[in-house]
């Protein structure tokens, strides 16, 4: 049976599309709710409804037209007998297929099932008869796919010559996520490259908040200048005006708290200096995860950072928060080792994570980086 895909804003606009390219006496075969972006991927929603026209046999057909809007929309909230059988919707619906079991590993990693099926049928469309190639072949191609998805920052920005001052990067997000250690590694892998780093705290509010930064500085034996307001963020950064780097370490917010997310905004929103990353750990729930970063992003982001990878076991949902948020992925944490359990992001390596492909790519022991 050939079908089309018709994709709109909602589901008129796209029986709207229907009727223009296939007529009055089109059919509908299946209808759900896609993510916009070329795979699924990019923030927001679309419908998506597939017909065909009255010559080619369709299975189950809704009737086009007002009266098949209300079967449309109970079939836009669901997401298909046919992925409980192991089937794919869309090229993949008709038999079984050998992207099934890829399917579930995705969805288990943390991957929406929705982009998971727009990324399989990326790969089968791109690898013709998928009945050929053995599995490991198959992994090998959707790890790929997923690395060309990814989209990287690199690591932070430093002082580049005819700079008027140092370059500058705030590190914010919920407290308990890493950003202090988080701070500590990059400065260290700085120091390593005999770059003239200062570090600034505004984590004055928090019991201990400073003191654990104090530590780190003494440890690194880098300048710390603590500041309590954006006025006294302002005199440090002028303090450390021949610097190379500037790290800015905020305070612990919790999206629940409105003020101190209001002040997060005045100190680091539009308009401020420098690069504003998102710290997250790897290991809290994906629903939380995503309520976070959609929080955190009215400050303005330029990069993310997930931490504590060590202790998380799901990592589909890294990509998804990214994805989502539109926003860059820089730095990966794995441990609390001191510049050690650092990495710059890098699209295989996030694959990998992602989906385990081949030895030779895969981690030797759990997720160590």
């Amino acid at each position: 049976m050939r079908t089309r895909r018709f994709r709109g804003k909602d589901l008129r606009e796209t029986l709207d599309k229907i009727k223009a390219a296939l007529g009055e006496d089109a059919i509908i075969v299946s209808t759900r709710k896609v993510s916009r972006g070329d795979f699924g991927l990019a923030g927001g929603s679309l419908v998506e409804v597939e017909a065909t026209n009255p010559e080619m046999e369709s299975a189950d057909p809704v009737p086009f037209g007002d009266e098949g809007l209300e079967a449309c929309d109970e079939r836009a909230d669901e997401m298909g007998p046919a992925v409980d059988e192991g089937v794919l919707p869309g090229p993949m619906a008709e038999t079984e297929s050998p992207y099934s079991d890829l399917f579930y590993e995705l969805s288990e990693s943390g991957i929406e099932e929705e982009t998971a099926r727009e990324i399989l049928s990326r790969a089968e469309r791109e690898n013709g008869d998928s009945r050929n190639g053995s599995l490991a072949s198959h992994r090998k191609q959707v790890a790929k796919i997923l690395s060309l998805l990814f989209d990287l920052k690199g690591p932070v920005r430093i002082r580049q010559m005819g700079d008027e001052g140092p370059a500058i990067s705030n590190f914010i997000g919920p407290t308990g996520a890493g950003k202090s250690s988080t701070i500590a590694k990059i400065a260290a892998q700085c120091t390593r490259k005999k770059l003239r780093v200062g570090l600034i705290t505004l984590d004055t509010h928090r019991a201990g908040g400073s003191e654990y930064m104090k530590f780190l500085a003494n440890l690194l034996r880098l300048p710390l200048i603590t500041a309590g307001s954006k006025k006294q963020l302002d005199q440090a950064l002028a303090k450390f005006r021949r610097a190379d780097v500037v790290l800015v370490d905020s305070p612990g917010m919790s999206i629940g708290d409105e003020a101190g997310m209001a002040e997060l905004d005045r100190i680091f929103g539009k308009g401020r200096p420098g690069d504003n990353y998102l710290v997250l750990a790897a290991n809290t729930h994906s629903e939380d995860l995503k309520r976070m970063g959609e929080s955190f992003s009215r400050t303005g982001l330029d990069g993310l950072i997930f931490t504590k990878l060590d202790e998380a076991s799901r990592f589909g949902v890294i990509f998804e928060v990214h994805m989502n948020l539109g926003v860059p992925l820089s730095y990966l944490t794995a441990g609390q080792k001191i510049p050690g359990d650092l990495e710059v992001a890098a699209p295989e390596k996030l694959a990998r994570l992602v989906l385990p492909v081949a030895p030779e790519y895969a981690p030797a022991e759990g997720v160590a980086i």
